[in-house]
């Protein structure tokens, strides 16, 4: 009777001090304390509690690792979409025998499309377009930098392709190895009526003369790349007429349900169509069209950025 005693009182006081190491675990959870964790003391019910608390506290912290890293991508998103909207132009610099349309969807994570329209007086109209690898603030970072090197270079009347280079040369400076832009450059003169660009690994702008295309590759390599790298200008004559269009390769690439790309030579076939437009209608229904070929969701997935140049009769 002495042992029973004895053993039911053991065992009473194994079954308290579990209940109360379970309370008082569950009373600093209750607090925030998510490191807690509870011994087992045994293969009872008690025992399965402790290791189903224990196994309740490491889920709530690795939930709330996840939420706090969704915010911190959430807030990084943001930040770079503001980078992104503040560094593109909201007015368009024209001449009288040239009109300027453009437009950037960003993608749904952030991309790192960045174009301008550079009004350099005597010299003529400078469009740019870029796409910066990656995506997020690093990508909107190297953006913003691209923009201040690219402001100070324009009006230091230098030939394009000694442009792209010291461009470069900044680029590769304010870059990590794995980034790198995609850019195009083009100097529109309407009283030479001559286009000098440089490509340097831009998907290939092109100017539409009476329906056919006159693609503009001519360049050099990525910016980011090799610090001393060398580019090469070309010009080609502009008139009246002519529709220029440099893209992003978010349009070709968007794929409708069947993952048929838009592709270049439709992209090409719809310029062609609205070219009587007004350059803002003309861009603005381009980019519809690719949204309705590709569905909301699949068009977001990359930026969709576009600018046309229209040259008209003086």
């Amino acid at each position: 009777v002495l042992f029973s005693s004895l053993l039911a009182g053991g065992i009473t006081r194994t079954i308290m001090r579990s209940v109360r190491e379970l309370r008082q675990g569950t009373e600093r959870l209750r607090k925030g304390d998510l490191e807690v964790q509870i011994e087992p003391r045994g293969n009872d019910e008690l025992g399965d509690l402790a290791i189903s608390f224990n196994e309740m506290t490491s889920d709530l912290r690795r939930m709330i690792s996840e939420v706090t890293i969704k915010e911190r991508l959430e807030r990084e998103i943001e930040i770079a979409r503001r980078i992104q909207i503040h560094l593109l132009p909201t007015v368009l610099p024209e001449r009288p025998t040239l009109q300027v349309g453009a437009h950037s969807d960003p993608a749904f994570e952030v991309g790192g499309d960045y174009y301008d329209c550079i009004d350099l007086g005597e010299k003529g109209l400078l469009v740019v377009l870029g796409d910066v690898s990656g995506k997020g603030v690093g990508a909107a970072v190297l953006m913003s930098n691209l923009q201040a090197s690219l402001s100070l270079l324009a009006t230091q009347n230098l030939p394009m392709n000694e442009m792209v280079r010291q461009l470069n040369v900044q680029v590769c400076k304010n870059s990590t190895p794995e980034m790198f832009i995609t850019f195009f450059a083009g100097l529109f003169d309407p009283e030479r009526e001559i286009l000098t660009y440089v490509n340097a690994g831009h998907d290939v702008p092109f100017l539409i003369r009476r329906g056919k295309p006159i693609s503009l590759e001519i360049g050099g390599m990525l910016l980011g790349i090799m610090e001393d790298g060398e580019y090469t200008s070309a010009e080609i004559d502009i008139h009246a007429g002519d529709l220029f269009a440099a893209y992003s390769d978010g349009l070709t690439e968007a794929m409708n349900d069947s993952d048929v790309e838009f592709g270049r030579d439709r992209l090409i076939q719809t310029m062609d169509e609205f070219k009587h437009l007004d350059p803002h209608l003309l861009v603005t229904k381009v980019l519809q069209t690719i949204r309705d070929y590709a569905g909301h969701e699949r068009a977001g997935r990359d930026d969709l950025t576009l600018i046309t140049v229209k040259v008209i009769e003086s």
